[in-house]
């Protein structure tokens, strides 16, 4: 029997688009995406900042001292966090979740500048039982030690969870540690898949 359902954040609860994070924060610091990208990947950014490896203020920095044109730190921050939009589908069945007693968490692979602009442009935190961020975890998913953080912080058996994601790496990744992966692909197909596991929302 499930008793928690763990949500992706991106592309699951809301959406984001990467394409204008890029286009933005290479404006800003007068320089191509692409070269924008090659400073990413050179400095291991993304993948870093997402495991709680460095901290805001080196990524701000790291970026400051490659780029031509100075700028601030508060531009840049924007630049890079406002890119999200709301999935109110997906998100308004949390509350029908908890009233049939089903525990909820939030589990993503994000960064601590990502997760306080959220924080400040949408309430639906406040919520779910649990969070699980990368960074905090020190763990991406599809790696098992995020999984475990999930359900210790959830206090079930790893069986007791469904884990919904729109990736099927992170899907096998759960799989693996013993949850019941739901792939996201449409709110619909999502109804439909929590049916199937004994959770009718209709």
């Amino acid at each position: 029997m499930y008793k928690a359902v763990i949500f992706d954040l991106g592309k699951v609860l809301i959406g984001f688009n990467h394409d204008k994070m890029h286009m933005s924060m290479a404006k800003i610091m007068g320089i191509s995406v692409d070269r924008l990208k090659e400073i990413i990947a050179k400095h291991e950014l993304g993948t870093n900042f997402e495991k709680g490896l460095v901290s805001e203020d080196f990524v701000l920095q790291t970026l400051l001292d490659n780029s031509p044109d100075s700028f601030s730190k508060v531009d840049m921050v924007r630049a890079f966090s406002d890119i999200f939009e709301d999935n109110l589908k997906v998100k308004n069945l949390i509350p029908r979740l908890k009233a049939r007693e089903l525990k909820t968490a939030i589990l993503s692979n994000t960064n601590s500048l990502h997760i306080k602009w959220l924080k400040n442009q949408y309430a639906f935190f406040d919520l779910f039982d649990a969070h699980i961020f990368s960074f905090e975890a020190l763990a991406l998913k599809p790696e098992q030690e995020i999984y475990q953080v999930a359900a210790e912080k959830l206090g079930l058996k790893a069986s007791e969870c469904i884990f919904i994601d729109d990736l099927w790496e992170n899907i096998e990744g759960a799989n693996k540690f013993g949850m019941h992966g739901i792939h996201f692909q449409s709110y619909a197909k999502l109804i439909a898949d929590l049916a199937e596991c004994g959770i009718d929302l209709e």
